[in-house]
């Protein structure tokens, strides 16, 4: 009988730290946002949390930049809609760097 891993199937909790340009306006980020959640939605995941962290000084410059607009959000979604949201985040003019973890 074969058995299958339902653990790739599940819900799972992510945290997703973005940091934007400094120069992307707020409806920049409010757009990059709901597409986010669109896609979270849409494959049956929720967004449960988002903080604004605000403009912070980056460590090192990224793209010329040495600040960045930063948002963490905490996303429960399967690993299939984790792999589109790198995807998207990765395509985005907007987001200078992501990171997307799996919570414990």
């Amino acid at each position: 009988m074969k058995t299958y891993n339902l653990e790739v199937y599940s819900l799972q909790d992510y945290e997703l730290v973005m940091i934007f340009r400094p120069a992307t306006d707020d409806e920049g980020v409010t757009s990059t946002l709901e597409r986010l959640e669109k896609t979270v939605n849409d494959d049956g995941g929720s967004v449960n949390e988002r903080k604004d962290w605000g403009l912070r000084k980056l460590s090192h410059p990224i793209q010329h930049f040495s600040e960045g607009n930063y948002i963490f959000t905490i996303l429960n979604m399967e690993a299939a809609t984790a792999i589109k949201i790198e995807k998207n985040m990765s395509a985005s003019q907007e987001v200078m760097r992501y990171l997307l973890l799996k919570r414990d």
